[in-house]
């Protein structure tokens, strides 16, 4: 177990001399991506008992996860705006791996609003610009750091814009992340049983890590150094090939025009990320012992809210309906905000 552990220091001024485990810190990572990009959005529900979803779905997000990041750090790209824009580039991966971004979301459905240039225009405005910069990146980092805000810290802690946002902006969120109980329950066919062991299991799950690994558990782990870089991409390289190939291959494109417009995006992303959004001016601080209560309170709303969807099948489509529609139109506010705010 010993070489599960490794010592490092933070560049930040913040350094600790306690071991802290990377199998448990990356383990507690990719566990909490997985609540947050697949069983809020109702997908890989029973994850943990899922074989695909432990060797592909959980280590493509970690990776993505520890690259981005790992570039924010690198650049000193790290205020909000750019985690949000290092998100965008991690949703892009819908693109060759999923095909989402090209054939939409089911085999048996085109995508919800059409194309324009092969591309999927609902899903990909969904997808780029809310769920994934949000909910697969910025969302669980914030929440890794929150739990363990007094050991080595190494990026701004995020989970601090929540508390700065006013009382109405607060209670929105709060009740627009209990509502996506919703989808997990839609997607499990109303099994409430299925939709608990979901949501109830992955807290559960991370709750005993957090329990009894905890203090093996640093964000200063999740800073890599040129070796761990090679080894990243060298994996992430073979899952992009290996997945382009072989998930749903009636989905790769037979044109240019669908790679040339993920392209396209992914360059301008980069621009805006290099050349017009401000560096960040947060910097790391003392901060006080962390109360974790209102989060235990958020995942028990959670999870209890998702099973009284189950009884209430008409009102739990249309939350589902509402939030469905709610995803591009907040992801095209975000980016129109982003644009403002950097001006």
């Amino acid at each position: 177990m010993a070489r599960n552990k490794t010592r490092l220091k933070a560049d930040t001024g913040n350094s600790s001399d306690r071991p802290y485990s990377r199998f448990w810190s990356y383990l507690f990572m990719g566990s909490l991506v997985m609540l947050t990009a697949e069983v809020f959005a109702g997908a890989s529900l029973l994850w943990y008992l899922d074989i695909f979803a432990l060797l592909i779905t959980l280590p493509l997000y970690l990776s993505h996860m520890l690259l981005y990041y790992n570039l924010a750090k690198r650049t000193g790209k790290t205020s909000i705006w750019h985690m949000y824009l290092w998100g965008m580039l991690l949703a892009l991966y819908e693109g060759p791996i999923a095909k989402v971004l090209w054939i939409g979301y089911n085999a048996d459905t085109p995508p919800i609003l059409g194309t324009i240039g092969g591309v999927a225009i609902f899903e990909f405005v969904t997808l780029v610009f809310f769920y994934h910069p949000i909910f697969s990146f910025i969302f669980p980092l914030s929440i890794f750091q929150l739990l363990f805000s007094g050991k080595g810290r190494v990026l701004p802690p995020y989970w601090q814009k929540f508390e700065r946002l006013g009382t109405v902006s607060q209670i929105f969120v709060v009740i627009f992340i209990i509502s996506l109980s919703s989808l997990s329950m839609v997607s499990s066919g109303f099994a409430i049983p299925v939709q608990f062991l979901a949501t109830a299991g992955s807290i559960f799950i991370l709750a005993l890590i957090y329990k009894y690994k905890g203090s093996q558990i640093s964000e200063e782990v999740l800073v890599l150094g040129n070796t761990g870089m090679k080894v990243l991409v060298g994996y992430m390289v073979l899952l992009y090939t290996f997945t382009f190939i072989t998930l749903r291959p009636e989905g790769i494109p037979t044109s240019v025009l669908p790679y040339l417009i993920i392209v396209i995006f992914a360059v301008f992303v980069l621009l805006l990320i290099f050349r017009y959004v401000k560096d960040s001016e947060d910097t790391l601080q003392d901060l006080e012992v962390v109360n974790l209560r209102p989060l235990a309170v958020l995942a028990t709303f959670f999870v209890g809210i998702g099973i009284l969807f189950g009884a209430l099948p008409p009102v739990t489509i249309f939350v589902m309906v509402v939030d469905t529609i709610l995803f591009p139109i907040l992801g095209i506010l975000l980016f129109v905000r982003l644009l403002i705010t950097n001006r």
